[in-house]
C-alpha cells in the first residue's frame, strides 16, 4: 500500500486547504477510507490533475472538457466580465476603431515622409538612383500593407 495520512497532512503536502482536498474527492482524488488518504497515490493523482489542467485536458472526474465544472466556468466568466467592466470604467480599454484611428494617425505622416524621399533625394543622388529608392520604398510600404515582412 502506501503511507496513510489524514486530510490535514495531505493538504499540507499538496499545499491546499483541507476543504479543497475534500472537494477534489468527487473529481477523482483517491481516498482509502473516511478521512484517510494514501499519500503517494494522492500526490500522483494530483500531479496528473494539474498536468491535465495545464494542457486543458479533462482530468479524471465529473468536470467539463476544459477541466472546470459548469459552476467554475460560470464563476470564471463572471469574474472576467467584472474585470472588463472595471477596466472600462477606469478607461483602461480601447475600442478597435479608436486603436485603428490612432495607428492611422501615426502611420499616415510616416508614409508621406517616406514617399517624399524620392523627390528629396533626386537632386542629390540623381534621377536613376532616386527612382530605385522610390521603388524600394513603395515595395516596402506595399508589403507592410499586405502584412508581409519587409
Amino acid at each position: 500500500m502506501g503511507t496513510p495520512v489524514s486530510v490535514a497532512r495531505l493538504s499540507e503536502a499538496m499545499n491546499l486547504t483541507p476543504r479543497r482536498v475534500q472537494q477534489l474527492v468527487p473529481e477523482g482524488l483517491p481516498k482509502a477510507k473516511r478521512g484517510i488518504y494514501v499519500l503517494e497515490e494522492c500526490l500522483q493523482w494530483y500531479i496528473r490533475y494539474l498536468q491535465a489542467k495545464v494542457t486543458h485536458q479533462q482530468p479524471a472526474g465529473p468536470a467539463g472538457v476544459d477541466g472546470l465544472s459548469g459552476r467554475e466556468r460560470l464563476d470564471l466568466a463572471k469574474a472576467e466580465q467584472a474585470e472588463y467592466e472595471l477596466a472600462a470604467m477606469r478607461r483602461e480599454t480601447v475600442t478597435v476603431s479608436d486603436a485603428a484611428r490612432a495607428w492611422a494617425d501615426l502611420i499616415t505622416p510616416a508614409r508621406h515622409e517616406l514617399l517624399a524621399l524620392e523627390a528629396k533625394l533626386r537632386p542629390v543622388i540623381g534621377p536613376e538612383h532616386a527612382g530605385m529608392v522610390g521603388e524600394e520604398i513603395r515595395r516596402a510600404l506595399r508589403d507592410l500593407a499586405e502584412g508581409a515582412q519587409p
